[in-house]
């Protein structure tokens, strides 16, 4: 998956105009592309990371507070299930997150719209509460920003120890997440390292340093997109069309991630099904041929198990019996001849009830031994 870090970025410094005049966009773009104004309004999408009792919440309420913008806490947007089982003592899988992780991003995307709840004059940004703790949780978020020049998303990680984490989480009454929960966070956690709309802070400070380092860590992230603003209307086009682009593989592949992990038995079953039918499909003609072979092939083999069972009895039988047979050839020959006449009648009835092909294929069988026993004789 694309992350953050490997992201292309537009030219900064001196070296700006050179750039573009040697950049990408020497093709010539898409007509959509050229009538696209200079966004005027910039609206943020703050996620305050990390694990559980780094004080994500606190720094959240903080920023809503000297920002004035709305609030969302990530917690609250866990499903009755999830929070049981972090009740529980159980950690949360990736296929629990990917639908929290969007239920809170649509929220935040629909926090910076115009709607009655802000007497439709959007807020400039919006605060969210959201531990994140892989860079691809921190990736579903970066959606809400894609194709969307006026939204920036940035990451603020609140880095603690997990002493001082089991300490906060132990104090909290009234809150599902239990501190047994803190080490499988922390076996989760990726820190964002070398992802570019991401800040680390230390959260062993008191809590106001920390808000004071959270707020001018917003002023050094726009720093590093004052540039990309400025030169956004000479890179529009190839910037836009690869984050278009980019949207639209990460639209697909995140589609299919959310599925492999929602539907994990499903697509395990269909994943062999999928490499199955492709090999089905590529040799159809034969395999299918094959198939209903082996489709008949497999009801009869459940059927001729159950009649080799039989049969298998039958040979051990008839192969004591041969012995028996021969035994009696010897010293019985006019009685036995007279029994073996008379068995080998009902014996014909008997295979001739049951099976007519096996009853064919002894009947050659016995018809080679006859004319055996016809020669000799």
């Amino acid at each position: 998956m694309l992350s953050a870090g490997e992201r292309p970025q537009p030219a900064i410094g001196k070296n700006a105009a050179a750039t573009r005049a040697q950049s990408s966009l020497s093709h010539s773009p898409a007509p959509m592309w050229s009538v696209q104004p200079k966004p005027e309004q910039v609206q943020h999408i703050w996620v305050v990371t990390g694990p559980a009792g780094c004080g994500k919440s606190t720094v959240g309420r903080g920023l809503q507070a000297a920002l004035n913008v709305p609030f969302l806490e990530g917690d609250d947007f866990h499903s009755q299930k999830n929070k049981e089982k972090m009740g529980s003592g159980i950690p949360l899988t990736d296929a629990d997150r990917w639908d929290w992780l969007i239920s809170l991003r649509n929220a935040a995307i629909k926090a910076l719209s115009p709607s009655e709840a802000n007497n439709f004059h959007p807020p400039s940004g919006v605060v969210v509460a959201c531990s994140a703790l892989k860079q691809k949780y921190r990736d579903v978020m970066r959606v809400a920003a894609y194709g969307t020049p006026s939204v920036q998303i940035h990451f603020v990680y609140l880095k603690l120890d997990e002493n001082a984490l089991l300490q906060r989480v132990a104090a909290r009454q009234a809150h599902y997440m239990k501190s047994t929960m803190v080490q499988s966070q922390l076996q989760d956690l990726e820190e964002p390292k070398g992802e570019w709309d991401a800040l680390t802070i230390d959260a062993h400070v008191p809590q106001e340093q920390v808000m004071r380092e959270v707020l001018e860590a917003g002023e050094i992230l726009e720093e590093r997109k004052i540039q990309f603003v400025t030169d956004y209307y000479y890179y529009y086009y190839y910037y836009y069309y690869y984050y278009y682009y980019y949207y639209y593989y990460y639209y697909y592949y995140y589609y299919y991630y959310y599925y492999y992990y929602y539907y994990y038995y499903y697509y395990y079953y269909y994943y062999y099904y999928y490499y199955y039918y492709y090999y089905y499909y590529y040799y159809y003609y034969y395999y299918y041929y094959y198939y209903y072979y082996y489709y008949y092939y497999y009801y009869y083999y459940y059927y001729y198990y159950y009649y080799y069972y039989y049969y298998y009895y039958y040979y051990y039988y008839y192969y004591y019996y041969y012995y028996y047979y021969y035994y009696y050839y010897y010293y019985y020959y006019y009685y036995y001849y007279y029994y073996y006449y008379y068995y080998y009648y009902y014996y014909y009835y008997y295979y001739y009830y049951y099976y007519y092909y096996y009853y064919y294929y002894y009947y050659y069988y016995y018809y080679y031994y006859y004319y055996y026993y016809y020669y000799y004789y």
